[in-house]
């Protein structure tokens, strides 16, 4: 799966390939998914895409950001929860108040969200997630 990932120092964007795998059995499916860039290797495994993205971003540890809607500031998954792979809900339309969330009651009285994507879609009104706001929060 092409993304895009900004080297946080330089802001420099680069163009990765996310090796995607789907391990099914049973019991449960998981997510396998490696990146190499720069030299370095990542790999994450879960059930869930969010926690594979958590996973990987956490391995970045601060060096690096995902460019798509899931490392987007203002985007957020469903506070009714979500499947393997899940829609971000974009709250681009109202930044200020989506950033002022606190809380679970907080995110359930925000107005309509201006649109939902795929976590790993990426517009062109893409903010830099780089702090912890909202609903989910962030991994720094």
């Amino acid at each position: 799966i092409p993304q895009i990932i900004i080297d946080m120092d330089s802001k420099k964007e680069i163009s990765v390939i996310l090796d995607f795998q789907l391990e099914l059995s049973e019991k449960q499916e998981l997510a396998i998914v490696e990146i190499q860039f720069n030299h370095q290797y990542f790999e994450a495994k879960n059930g869930l895409m969010e926690l594979v993205l958590d996973q990987i971003q956490q391995q970045f540890e601060g060096k690096y950001r995902f460019k798509n809607c899931y490392g987007c500031l203002n985007g957020d998954y469903s506070v009714y929860g979500q499947g393997f792979m899940s829609s971000i809900l974009c709250f681009k339309n109202q930044k200020e108040a989506y950033l002022n969330v606190q809380d679970k009651v907080e995110y359930m009285q925000l107005e309509l969200h201006d649109s939902q994507q795929q976590e790993i879609y990426c517009c062109d009104e893409y903010e830099i997630r780089d702090r912890s706001v909202g609903y989910r929060g962030t991994v720094l």
